[in-house]
């Protein structure tokens, strides 16, 4: 097989990125040499796509496979030359290929599926990579998701994201692999050595402090068994079991999941009360979407356990004797996010300040919401690690807004509006429609800012990523739930940087914390990126987010676990 690029009228000034020449390799099986590729050549310029084609069997693959250094046992490599960036691969060695592979240049082989969890779904998987490497925040992912399935050439990407890998053709779990493997991969990875059958050891090129919290989400780190792995893929979604003290007897697509207690469970964490076989027998989770009705469900007994209390029922789910968890997500609080800052009038730092102190927060709090939230007191919420209060600093203070909207040439119109050069101080914000109590808080939030001068306009047309590719925003309601304080890449100018921002000096903090082992040290970084971000007010916190519960009476040691969500379900007993 050989094959060369198609020549074009004008040749692109640039070297090739990679320049494969008279590539040779043979297969020995027993006595049997198979020449599987013979005089290869092809090159790929900066921005190139080059297709290799030919029959099954003709060394596609194999060519791929020698490009990366990953040829198995039974291939030898007789002849050619492979450079990569000026780089010969083939007299590289291993030891230097290394932070290559997957960093500089990779393969989406022909079944992704060795790479896909076969027990979660398209849109969950996809979403989950971009949120642990911060490439976008909890608001704008589903919408994230979907533009990049899109751009893949999936089809029908809404529905896709619904579904599981099992239920995709081979060239769509490849398609579903290829954007996410890009955007978000780790960056700081460099290799993973085994010390022994259950330990290994992950090699960084940097230092990365928010890597062993990555590690803990489910996709990063995710139990397969090997009897699993044996599987053909299309097999491995049956007979899953888990790790925990529960195994899955059954789901229902959208319907429930049943999970029955787990015999001779002895490995649980010594932050349980119960280390030993769970107390409950069985537990179903049925999906019911509509709030009024997992509320009847709890009250009348048919439901012991309901998540998601909104906001304006949980004063009467207590009334009713019920009981009631709440605690702040972890991350950035619900925060206006200046959109593209430097962009008038937002570009004025004073004008930024002035939103700040005109915001009550505890107003919101106490009228919107209800004492289980928390006014943010802070760039990241309380319940994060390495937050700080900056409550002395975020004050309400009217006074001080007039104040600074005066200096900024902001003077007050017929109608109580500011106007400056016959230009009206009007700013249009924008958000998503899943906290149910986001538009009233912004509502509220129009109605405060409307007292010193400024007129807040609510876009309920912010539903995909134009709003923030061609800035039709000034401010966004946004929030980003994470157990780090890696949360603040939220603000930070590092792709993809959605909210346009450019602010050096706190992107040279936020370098410096993720490079910091020692947690203390750590810290201390994470507080000054903390005051920079209210300095420049480049957002202007709100309310922290909070994941609410309710339960019956007869529901005991019901927990919630460091991200907020349902803990583990161990110490959890019925009476």
């Amino acid at each position: 097989m050989s094959g060369e690029p198609a020549a074009t009228a004008r040749r692109e000034p640039a070297a090739p990125l990679l320049a494969v020449h008279e590539l040779a390799v043979h297969y020995r099986l027993r006595r049997e040499v198979t020449h599987a590729v013979r005089s290869v050549s092809l090159s790929v310029l900066p921005g190139q796509t080059v297709a290799v084609v030919g029959e099954s069997g003709s060394g596609k693959s194999t060519v791929a496979q020698a490009v990366l250094g990953l040829l198995p046992g039974s291939a030898r490599l007789t002849g050619g030359r492979i450079l990569f960036d000026g780089q010969d691969l083939i007299r590289l060695g291993e030891r230097r290929f290394r932070p290559l592979r997957g960093n500089e240049i990779a393969l989406i082989p022909q079944d992704p599926g060795t790479a896909l969890n076969p027990v979660a779904r398209i849109g969950h998987q996809v979403a989950e990579a971009l949120l642990v490497h911060g490439a976008t925040d909890r608001h704008t992912v589903p919408a994230e998701v979907r533009r990049i399935l899109a751009d893949a050439g999936v089809d029908e990407p809404e529905r896709r994201t619904r579904q599981y890998p099992h239920e995709l053709s081979g060239g769509l779990r490849q398609r579903v692999k290829i954007n996410p493997s890009l955007v978000a991969s780790l960056r700081t990875y460099q290799e993973t050595r085994v010390v022994d059958p259950s330990t290994v050891t992950f090699v960084l090129k940097t230092s990365d402090a928010p890597f062993l919290q990555a590690l803990t989400s489910s996709s990063l780190g995710g139990l397969v068994a090997p009897a699993t792995l044996a599987l053909p893929f299309d097999q491995r979604f049956d007979n899953v079991i888990g790790s925990g003290p529960f195994v899955l007897e059954k789901d229902t697509k959208d319907t429930e999941v049943v999970l029955k207690k787990r015999t001779g469970y002895r490995w649980a964490s010594q932050i349980r009360k119960n280390r030993g076989d769970a107390y409950l027998d069985r537990v179903v989770f049925r999906v019911v979407p509509e709030a009024s009705s997992r509320i009847g469900s709890l009250r009348s007994g048919e439901l012991q356990t309901i998540d998601d209390v909104p906001a304006d029922q949980i004063k009467s789910v207590r009334e009713d004797g019920l009981t009631v968890l709440s605690r702040s997500n972890p991350g950035a609080p619900y925060a206006l996010v200046a959109i593209s800052s430097p962009r008038p009038p937002l570009d004025d730092v004073n004008v930024r300040r002035a939103l700040l102190h005109a915001v009550d927060t505890a107003e919101i709090r106490d009228t919107v919401l209800s004492p289980e939230f928390k006014a943010a007191t802070g760039v990241l919420s309380s319940t994060t690690p390495g937050y700080l209060d900056l409550s002395s600093t975020l004050t309400y203070d009217p006074a001080e807004s007039k104040r600074l909207l005066d200096a900024a040439g902001w003077a007050p119109g017929a109608d109580g509006i500011r106007q400056r050069n016959g230009a009206r101080l009007t700013l249009t914000v924008g958000w998503l429609p899943i906290f149910s109590a986001s538009q009233t808080a912004l509502e509220l939030t129009k109605a405060q800012l409307a007292k010193v001068g400024v007129e807040l306009e609510l876009s309920t047309s912010t539903t995909d990523l134009k709003s923030f590719q061609n800035i039709t925003i000034d401010l966004f309601l946004t929030s980003t739930t994470r157990a780090d304080g890696e949360a603040l890449a939220s603000y930070g100018g590092e792709p993809p940087n959605y909210y346009h921002l450019n602010d050096p000096t706190l992107d040279s903090l936020l370098a410096r914390q993720r490079a910091i082992g020692d947690p203390a040290a750590r810290d201390k970084v994470l507080a000054d990126a903390q005051r920079r971000v209210v300095d420049q007010a480049t957002a202007i916190p709100l309310f922290e987010g909070s994941t609410v519960l309710a339960a019956s009476t007869s529901v005991h040691d019901l927990a919630q676990s460091s991200n907020s969500w349902l803990a583990q379900l161990s110490d959890t007993w019925l009476s």
